[in-house]
């Protein structure tokens, strides 16, 4: 069902739709900042998209059904922390965080073992700086088999942890900073030199500043030093 007025999104409203399964909501005119409160009505809500107006939306722990699959936020300036009650979801797997979705600069996740089903993680036009995780990988992250980074600018540093994801096949960054692709091609390296599995394709823009098109991928795959016809495709838009 799409696409609902946040306003719409009450008990009286909510609880006539019990067995929808995709619902789009539009975050405009909201009288509260907790205009998603009552969507745990949804008991098999599955995929949410939520398109706000750049005003900010607050996230609690109890406003989410635990069924749900796929998420995608945008334009909607959620703090980074509310990122903590998103990580709980026992059956996300994918998380799309799009045109400030979140805001601040520094995301860190204090929840041990978050995301447990996170299979796809897309973050798109964020101001996005340090990014770190409570356990360091360890736990966090741990079915992870996508990340894509999409016009993140400020990020100037592949985050450390990401070395311990081992489900991980594919980084893709697109309009990112040259020193983050430069920290990427450390990874792979050490990874390569590791493991023997990782490939590294890129395609720069002409100041060199800025990368168009980075992937990274495992298994080992073909190189566009080889092919630079290839292109390749943004899966997750």
């Amino acid at each position: 069902m799409y696409w609902l007025q946040c306003v719409q999104c009450t008990k009286q409203v909510l609880s006539r739709i019990p067995n929808v399964k995709e619902l789009g909501i539009i975050a405009q005119g909201c009288i509260s900042h907790r205009c998603l409160d009552d969507l745990n009505c949804l008991k098999k809500l599955e995929k949410l998209k939520v398109q706000g107006t750049y005003r900010p939306i607050e996230l609690q722990s109890s406003t989410f059904p635990q069924n749900l699959k796929e998420i995608t936020f945008a334009k909607t300036l959620i703090p980074w922390e509310a990122m903590n009650v998103i990580s709980m979801l026992p059956n996300l797997e994918v998380l799309k965080l799009k045109n400030h979705a979140c805001v601040g600069q520094e995301w860190k996740l204090s929840v041990e073992r978050g995301f447990p089903q996170l299979k796809v993680l897309l973050i798109s036009v964020m101001e996005l700086k340090q990014w770190e995780l409570a356990d360091d990988g360890e736990y966090t992250f741990q079915v992870l088999e996508r990340l894509v980074l999409r016009n993140c600018f400020e990020l100037e540093a592949m985050p450390s942890w990401i070395e311990n994801l081992n489900n991980l096949k594919s980084v893709q960054l697109e309009h990112c900073h040259a020193s983050l692709v430069k920290s990427a091609r450390m990874i792979e390296k050490e990874q390569r030199e590791w493991k023997g599995e990782f490939a590294f394709h890129t395609q720069a823009d002409e100041d060199q500043k800025l990368c168009t098109l980075t992937q990274v991928s495992l298994p080992l795959c073909h190189s566009l030093a080889e092919d630079r016809k290839m292109v390749i495709p943004s899966t997750y838009p």
